[in-house]
């Protein structure tokens, strides 16, 4: 059998370092604080360089589910009905350490839900789940720069 080299790039840079949710020790509402980056290789490639903080996988959650796969339907039951319900399954059955909530109910050329309403979502979340949270918008510049606003003053 011949052995084949592992194709190897050399590469210079170096991730920051970024923390994830706030515990109560630091003001916050988390149950704990996530540290990810800090790598200094490529991603999932251990021999390639070092990586202070071990990958964190997010659990995905969208506040609808019109372009959802039968699939994740099927795995997911009705929790994918209710934002909250969704999340908690993830943090509950399947350990996720970290929720990443879509808005994708924002986008103006379907459901159009106001800021408003996509914050009272994200603060139901934030209450039933004590991970943190990462909130994305709909993808639409201008109406994710009012819901991310209307989400940002959530926080204390």
């Amino acid at each position: 059998m011949v052995e084949v080299p592992i194709p190897r790039e050399k590469w210079t840079g170096k991730i920051g370092v970024l923390e994830l949710g706030a515990s109560a020790e630091k003001g916050g509402s988390r149950g704990k604080n996530i540290l990810v980056g800090g790598g200094n290789g490529m991603p999932f490639l251990s021999y390639d360089g070092t990586s202070p903080h071990r990958q964190v996988i997010a659990g995905e959650v969208m506040d609808t589910t019109d372009e959802l796969p039968q699939a994740v339907k099927e795995f997911f039951g009705d929790a994918v009905n209710d934002p909250v319900l969704w999340a908690k399954a993830w943090v509950e059955k399947y350990h996720a350490e970290i929720i990443c909530l879509k808005l994708l109910s924002t986008n103006p050329e379907e459901a159009n839900v106001s800021p408003e309403a996509a914050a009272e979502t994200v603060r139901k979340v934030l209450a039933a789940v004590d991970v943190p949270l990462i909130v994305y918008g709909c993808g639409q510049e201008e109406k994710d720069a009012k819901t991310l606003e209307a989400v940002s003053n959530l926080a204390p």
